[in-house]
């Protein structure tokens, strides 16, 4: 499935098959960077400068873009699938790991009911409730909590036990980003707060008007 996506910010797949000894193997470019969460954890304020986060999640939108546009869904968008190249300067993303992705127009079920996939912290409501009828619009929220723990260090929800977590998300209450950092401009805090809706209907439809938001919320 990656690689059928066109996109410069999604990791190469040159090449796949079967060894003599019947183990399969996959052929990727090698990559020369750090994740988004080395990134994070490496920043002396805990969390990324405005405008450099805000390059690095339009890149990754624009990655995850083109995989909706030929119905793949990724599932599991978080920091360590990030990797920024050349990260001193104008970090470069290239968007990893997708074994957990689906191609929505498939004819065999990949997910069976019930099942919750992705990585819980990044994790949008309906995964947990419904991950087999999980759209494109999973990808945008688990996009807004990578965006929130860059511009502010942090995740929006949380808890002690992974029960906990998901109660959070469930309920879907966070502190606004700009609590977290006074310093990021309040309209940020509006497209959190749209970006992150339990309903999928109430949320962004698509990146291109996500990120567009996000842009002018950044000014």
């Amino acid at each position: 499935l990656a690689a059928r996506i066109k996109s410069p910010h999604i990791v190469r797949t040159l090449d796949h098959g079967v060894m003599e000894s019947g183990r399969p193997y996959i052929i990727m470019e090698l990559l020369d960077g750090i994740t988004l969460s080395t990134q994070i954890d490496r920043s002396p304020t805990g969390h990324l400068e405005l405008q450099r986060a805000r390059s690095i999640i339009a890149q990754i939108g624009s990655a995850l873009g083109k995989a909706h546009e030929i119905g793949i869904i990724h599932r599991d968008i978080k920091p360590d699938n990030v990797i920024l190249i050349d990260p001193d300067d104008e970090a470069f993303v290239k968007v990893l790991d997708f074994g957990l992705a689906k191609q929505t127009n498939a004819n065999r079920k990949l997910t069976q009911p019930g099942a919750v996939l992705g990585t819980l912290h990044y994790m949008s409501p309906e995964q947990f409730t419904h991950a087999e009828s999980a759209d494109h619009r999973a990808d945008l929220w688990s996009l807004a909590v990578v965006a929130y723990h860059a511009l502010t260090g942090a995740v929006p929800f949380f808890g002690a036990t992974a029960a906990d977590v998901m109660h959070a998300i469930l309920e879907g209450k966070f502190v606004p980003a700009t609590e977290q950092n006074p310093e990021l401009p309040p309209a940020l805090d509006g497209w959190f707060l749209r970006a992150l809706q339990l309903d999928p209907n109430d949320r962004f439809d698509a990146t291109k008007p996500m990120l567009k938001a996000l842009r002018e919320a950044c000014r």
